[in-house]
């Protein structure tokens, strides 16, 4: 719904209280939704019952209907007892209709299509009005008032009933507001995985505070079947808490800009039969070179991309870069130091009782003001990930890759590939020395499998990308999750600006970009580039 309205679409959505006799906010997740652009636009309705016993008798007026649910979440009440009403009779056992016929029926269900029609009735005689404006003219206009006695026998309000008439009348006269507002969200998407057999976890509880200790969650959603999720949230940090019975919770902070989706990074989660402690033993490695770096500083913190508070425990590598450590079961964020090196961070999982290698970070060497570096990691599988650099030359576009590793421009080296890694982790480091003017772009591409266009391997990599600039992380792209391609266009630059795309195919086909900047032929130029990549010899 968060997306309809940033994509400039309106709504009403009319729900039924429940019949449980119970506070509406407990009867379903509509009901229970405290996001307030879409509140506006969701009208829950109660059950009322004529005074007089059906049929017989004069109208007296209205009382609540016994069953009807009640509550703050009620926005308004409709007949909704003995409604005629065409009627399914259907044998379960069978699973067939016996017969489609007319009866009478009694709930909520039976009172929202009445609210469902004076909606459509209104905004058949005021197209221009906004779902929440729809929802404000049937609310305001709604008379006779309800009341019951609850429990204790106290007189309780329930609300006013719905009156067509006047709504349609103030319908008329309405002067439309402006339909949608400004966007101010952005997306934040991700998956959930049991750290043990790598599946993805449905129905885990993704929890969203404005700041960890914070006693109201500001937002909720559940994992889809394949421990995938996708929450809408205005641009700021927040911290996500990932709950799921018979699991360990654990959590992640991150950033939503306005307008761009985040990919959170995977959040590996340890079921309670693996708590205690796990060993968590990895590589850290050179960026440049991608050997093993002795002598460095890690710490650990609880949670992912937790840069600062307390730190749970230190390693230190040893002279071939390895460390070991022991750590509670959990997700964890190693921060990475040493002399003549950018602070780096990366993320480990501990599993109780196991031995959990590959755990394994990159750190690069301090570069010149300037200068831009752009490092590439995965996971074991797929072997072959490659680095794709596209950017401005004298004669179009280079194109810096593994059959091409170094761009030079009038003799002076501008852009080159370290390495070329075949056999899975990276890293593999672009460097900009020189940058011009002009739009830069770097792809991934997904070399195991260039030719199965049915792959998801390429979004089940782990991969990660990380961006410096001098002596600072500038900005870390995860890969997003269960995409199809072999193709990952991760970012544009120009000037000083990032632009993330985020899009995944099977061929580099420039369509997809997304940057308002991109020009016709610099799309052509860029797959053209790409035509017939010279074959490997990996052995």
């Amino acid at each position: 719904m968060k997306r309809l309205i940033n994509n400039g679409y309106d709504f009403i959505f009319v729900q039924s209280a429940g019949n449980y006799n119970i506070d509406a906010k407990y009867n379903n997740y509509m009901c229970s939704i405290n996001d307030g652009e879409i509140n506006k636009r969701i009208l829950i309705v109660g059950n009322v019952k004529n005074k007089v016993t059906w049929p017989l008798g004069n109208h007296k007026g209205y009382d609540k209907n016994v069953d009807s649910n009640y509550g703050d979440r009620v926005d308004i009440l409709a007949p909704g007892t003995n409604i005629f009403s065409t009627y399914t009779e259907y044998d379960v056992f069978s699973e067939q209709t016996i017969s489609d016929t007319y009866d009478f029926s009694t709930g909520t269900s039976m009172a929202a299509p009445h609210v469902a029609g004076v909606a459509a009735m209104v905004w058949a005689v005021n197209p221009d009005l906004t779902g929440k404006q729809v929802k404000n003219i049937i609310v305001g206009t709604a008379d006779r008032p309800v009341t019951y006695k609850n429990d204790e026998k106290e007189s309780v309000f329930f609300g006013n009933i719905l009156n067509a008439e006047a709504a349609v009348e103030r319908a008329i006269g309405e002067q439309a507001e402006e339909k949608i507002p400004p966007k101010t969200y952005g997306i934040l998407t991700g998956k959930v995985t049991d750290a043990v057999d790598k599946i993805g976890i449905e129905d885990a509880s993704v929890i969203v505070y404005k700041r960890k200790g914070d006693s109201n969650y500001y937002a909720f959603s559940s994992t889809y079947e394949d421990g995938s999720y996708e929450l809408y949230l205005e641009p700021g940090d927040y911290y996500i808490l990932i709950e799921k019975d018979g699991y360990i919770s654990t959590y992640a902070h991150t950033n939503v800009q306005e307008g761009l989706t985040t990919y959170n990074p995977e959040l590996k989660v340890i079921d309670e039969e693996h708590s205690g402690k796990g060993t968590v033993t990895g590589v850290i490695t050179n960026a440049l070179d991608g050997r093993g770096v002795e002598g460095l500083t890690i710490k650990f913190r609880e949670g992912i991309n937790t840069t600062s508070g307390e730190v749970v425990k230190e390693a230190t590598t040893d002279s071939y870069g390895i460390y070991e450590v022991q750590l509670d079961a959990g997700s964890y964020t190693g921060e990475i130091s040493g002399e003549g090196f950018i602070t780096a961070y990366f993320y480990a999982v501990s599993i109780g009782g196991l031995f959990n290698n590959g755990q394994n970070g990159v750190i690069s060497p301090i570069i010149p003001e300037g200068q831009t570096r752009i490092v590439l990691t995965w996971g074991e599988y797929p072997r072959d990930l490659d680095s794709h650099l596209t950017g401005p030359s004298v004669n179009g576009r280079f194109h810096v890759y593994y059959g091409n590793k170094t761009y030079y421009q009038d003799g002076e080296k501008y852009v080159d590939l370290d390495r070329d890694d075949v056999s899975s982790y990276g890293p593999e480091t672009t460097t900009i020395y020189n940058q011009t003017e002009g739009l830069y772009r770097f792809y991934i591409h997904d070399y195991t499998n260039r030719n199965n266009t049915g792959s998801k391997n390429l979004s089940l990599s782990g991969a990660e990308v990380r961006v410096y600039l001098g002596s600072n992380l500038i900005a870390v792209f995860s890969v997003p999750s269960d995409e199809v391609g072999t193709v990952w266009t991760v970012f544009e630059i120009e000037g000083d600006r990032i632009i993330p795309v985020n899009t995944f195919s099977n061929e580099l086909n420039l369509n997809n970009i997304r940057s308002l900047n991109t020009m016709d032929k610099m799309r052509t130029e860029d797959m053209e580039l790409f035509l017939d990549l010279p074959e490997k010899n990996i052995e």
